[in-house]
């Protein structure tokens, strides 16, 4: 369960990185470092 929570977490961030919303600049590179909370 912790793990799912995580992962949406991540997931969440990366769209946001990447498309630029919440206020912050569009950056492809974004999810580069969220790579690793997808490995099982």
């Amino acid at each position: 369960m912790c793990r799912c929570l995580i992962r949406i977490l991540a997931l969440d961030l990366l769209i946001a990185g990447t498309y630029g919303l919440i206020g912050q600049e569009r950056d492809p590179f974004s999810g580069v470092s969220l790579i690793p909370l997808g490995i099982p």
